[in-house]
């Protein structure tokens, strides 16, 4: 999940709340008590009140898969095949 997704969600919710930078990502510290850390990688972590909606923003993470940091596959090279040689 990305922090605007994030952002995206708690406004529709009407759930007011405040911004800050951490490493590697940022922080929303909802006015209701909740906190989410969204990282760079997608990777969210809650923090302070759980309440029904971390339980929502949790099962909403669990159905998206997050995107990767730019890890690329593995693809080995097989060298000569592409020329028909092999």
């Amino acid at each position: 999940m990305t922090i605007d997704e994030l952002k995206y969600y708690l406004t529709s919710c009407n759930v007011g709340f405040d911004e800050n930078p951490i490493q590697d990502g940022s922080q929303l510290r909802c006015h209701t008590g909740e906190i989410f850390s969204v990282y760079h990688t997608g990777k969210l972590v809650p923090g302070g009140t759980a309440s029904e909606l971390t339980a929502n923003v949790l099962s909403l993470q669990k159905t998206k898969p997050a995107k990767s940091a730019g890890v690329k596959p593995n693809v080995s090279k097989q060298v000569g095949h592409a020329q028909g040689r092999g």
